[in-house]
């Protein structure tokens, strides 16, 4: 699957997470995709804002939420009958929603940018897992 716009939404009081974000949308536009950043993750990265997380959701293919398992739920609650398939980038422990850890944000976006995913349904999230 390959994706136009990127929805970007983060929880934005963890730690580090304004620097990921940052990068996150940096290697994401080196690849040629629009990123739209929900405002208060725009907010303490530094960027441009592009609306509510219900608006990002109507206006973007993918989302991809930096946060954990409650910030993916919450996610999955504003987006309603818009939610669009969720790549879970974990910030902080290991969570059961997210798909692998920060460290590994460049190998996700490649990995998005490239097409090389493929959609796996769990009981409420349409995740993204990344291929090698």
């Amino acid at each position: 699957m390959r994706t136009k716009t990127i929805g970007l939404i983060a929880h934005t009081e963890k730690a580090g997470v304004a620097k990921l974000a940052r990068d996150v949308i940096r290697e994401f536009k080196e690849r040629s995709l629009k990123v739209i950043v929900e405002n208060q993750t725009a907010k303490i990265a530094k960027q441009k804002a592009s609306g509510s997380i219900a608006r990002i959701a109507q206006r973007s293919d993918l989302i991809v939420v930096l946060g954990g398992d409650g910030t993916i739920l919450n996610v999955v609650a504003m987006a309603s009958k818009d939610l669009k398939p969720i790549f879970g980038i974990n910030v902080g422990s290991l969570g059961f929603l997210t798909t692998v850890n920060s460290s590994a944000y460049r190998e996700v976006v490649d990995a998005i940018a490239s097409g090389r995913i493929s959609l796996q349904q769990t009981s409420a999230v349409i995740r993204r897992v990344a291929h090698k």
